[in-house]
């Protein structure tokens, strides 16, 4: 192998991938975050290292130079806000708001633009309790702050994990039960999809026209069944559903 590319947090143990690959290889890591490429309203931060084969290649440009000229370019060029990021269409919401009311035993409610009745217990209080403190430090409400999202799977009295201060959408985490990220001013919650689009995924169309890439497949096309106080031929995430499993997508 002439080169390799290892992927990881900042939390990365260099010394052990030295170790593995032994003196073989000439190692350069560079620090890297979502605003390098553009991403600037996402916090992800990430660290890349380059293994150059030492008796196999040969460097032809300084690594870190390289990388700080394309990501100052980029930089100037494109920077997004956490608002760029809620693209999906209502049908896609109404989806994800049926299969998080069957996970949590609650009654679907279709249309309903506020999707805080699906929070829990615990949701609602550090939400509520993030609105208060957001007026109380800048004077205005939380809903009327475009780029205000905060991850509720932390308790308001351990850490605030929103973007109010920073501008970017907190960093996603698996090592909680709630995956909520939460827009005060949308009053709902992140969808999967949005969230590919966080990581710089081209999951829609104005992401793979500007990449110019093909588009990557991201559709839900399995639900569990969910609660539905209407009659089910009243309930358009019903028919949502079916379509997309018949293999049609509904209309926006």
């Amino acid at each position: 192998m002439l080169s390799r590319c290892v992927r990881g947090t900042e939390e990365l143990d260099v010394g052990m991938i030295e170790d593995l690959y032994g003196g073989d290889y000439n190692w350069y890591q560079v620090l890297a975050e979502p605003e390098d490429v553009g991403h600037a309203g996402v916090a992800r931060k990430r660290t890349y290292l380059i293994g150059a084969h030492s008796g196999r290649t040969e460097i032809l440009h300084d690594p870190f130079e390289l990388w700080h000229a394309v990501s100052s370019d980029l930089r100037e060029m494109v920077r997004t806000r956490p608002r760029d990021y809620f693209v999906a269409p209502r049908h896609e919401v109404e989806r994800e708001a049926a299969r998080l009311a069957a996970r949590r035993g609650k009654a679907y409610r279709p249309r309903r633009q506020d999707l805080s009745y699906l929070l829990t217990d615990r949701e609602l209080d550090t939400m509520r309790a993030l609105s208060k403190n957001y007026q109380d430090c800048y004077g205005r409400k939380a809903s009327e702050d475009d780029d205000l999202v905060a991850f509720l799977g932390d308790s308001y009295s351990y850490t605030k994990t929103w973007s109010a201060v920073s501008n970017k959408i907190p960093t996603f985490r698996t090592s909680v039960r709630s995956g909520i990220m939460w827009s005060f001013k949308h009053r709902r919650f992140m969808t999967s999809k949005e969230k590919l689009v966080c990581m710089g995924w081209p999951v829609v169309q104005p992401v793979w026209e500007g990449m110019e890439v093909p588009p990557i497949p991201a559709q839900v096309t399995h639900l569990k069944q969910f609660l539905c106080k209407a009659e089910p031929d009243q309930c358009p995430a019903t028919h949502e559903v079916e379509a997309t499993v018949n293999g049609s997508d509904p209309d926006p």
